[in-house]
């Protein structure tokens, strides 16, 4: 059994060989990048310079079904944690102008909860997500 530190594989394209510590790297720096994406875009919906149809087809596209991981789910974790407060108070006060309606909104909830579900009940054949993502998904509920 090779220790994992030095273990190595072939990449698809170009035949380069890469340790899991460089695989570390790329990957911490793409979830950095997604999550400072989604601070700018959180900042961009809270100045009213991002349509509320558009955040709600970005929580729509990281929690799909069949295409979320644990750093798209805690991208959205993070994005409805910089305006959710706003999508609320916007629901409440602008019932005319709204794009995001509450059913939207529960919606996009009820997508956090049965990731969560769904990965407490491991279900064979069900993407799930990490332990942490999960907690982070109850706290979020819960707050």
């Amino acid at each position: 059994q090779e220790d994992s530190a030095t273990l190595k594989w072939n990449a698809e394209e170009g035949g380069h060989t890469y340790s899991w510590e460089v695989h570390r790297y790329v990957q911490m720096k793409r979830q950095h990048k997604l999550f400072g994406n989604f601070e700018f875009i959180g900042e961009l919906y809270l100045s009213h310079l991002l349509r509320p149809d558009t955040a709600k087809s970005i929580f729509e596209h990281l929690l799909h079904p069949d295409c979320f991981q644990d750093d798209t789910v805690e991208a959205a974790i993070k994005f409805i944690e910089k305006v959710g407060r706003t999508v609320e108070e916007r629901i409440a006060n602008d019932a005319s102008k709204r794009k995001i309606s509450q059913e939207d909104y529960n919606e996009i909830l009820d997508k956090f909860k049965k990731i969560w579900s769904d990965s407490e009940e491991s279900k064979e054949g069900i993407r799930t997500v990490g332990k942490r993502i999960q907690k982070l998904i109850q706290n979020m509920v819960e707050n």
